[in-house]
């Protein structure tokens, strides 16, 4: 759908709100809105991926897969995040000594210290064992082997709608027509979490009650 029908959208519901509603409803005021519903959407989607085949469908569209390179340092590689990296998914590591491929398990950076000291969980060739962090805008994967490649899956950052108007950004370029990546339920979804937003009704209590209902309705 093109994010003028979706602005009209906007406009019409927030008009059913009440008249004082659409008149102050500015293409701009609209297209923070929408980020911000779009990225409530997105997020809360992430949480509850894993419990759930639907969602992780619907977030298919999202998901980037790349073979990644890095700087080789003493017991890990670090790599530089991507420019629209957003969340994690997996990393797959193809070791040059063998044929088999596995994962490498996302940990808390807080934790390398034990990590590395403990037999069950330091990096291990032999146990097809490794771990990495995200920090700093880098990928650290710890391993006692040389990849032949590291595949990194991840989920990208959305597009930001825009609307082009006489507006310019804060930054001075002009506005322009950017649609949403969205479509059919998904982004009529997201227009009325922006409509919750620009009527001042998005409130935590919503925002428990839309994380219950996806996961009972994704179950």
């Amino acid at each position: 759908m093109l994010i003028t029908e979706v602005y009209s959208i906007i406009l019409d519901k927030m008009n059913n709100l009440g008249s004082n509603f659409n008149q102050s409803i500015s293409a701009n005021k609209a297209m923070v809105a929408l980020d911000q519903a779009q990225y409530f959407w997105y997020d809360e989607r992430l949480k509850v991926q894993e419990i759930t085949k639907t969602v992780q469908r619907e977030l298919q569209s999202f998901l980037v897969t790349k073979e990644v390179i890095g700087d080789v340092k003493k017991g890990y590689i670090t790599i530089e995040l991507p420019d629209n990296y957003y969340h994690h998914s997996l990393v797959l590591l193809k070791p040059i000594s063998c044929n088999n491929i596995f994962p490498s398990t996302l940990k808390e950076q807080s934790n390398i210290g034990v990590l590395l000291q403990t037999d069950t969980t330091k990096p291990s060739l032999l146990w097809e064992q490794s771990f990495c962090t995200i920090a700093a805008n880098k990928l650290d994967i710890y391993l006692d082997f040389t990849p032949e490649w590291i595949k990194f899956s991840y989920y990208k950052k959305l597009t930001k709608p825009d609307l082009q108007t006489d507006y310019k950004h804060l930054d001075g370029n002009k506005t322009t027509n950017v649609d949403l990546e969205m479509e059919n339920s998904s982004l009529f979804e997201i227009i009325e979490i922006a409509c919750l937003i620009l009527s001042g009704n998005f409130n935590d209590q919503f925002k428990v009650q839309f994380r219950d209902k996806l996961i009972k309705e994704y179950k």
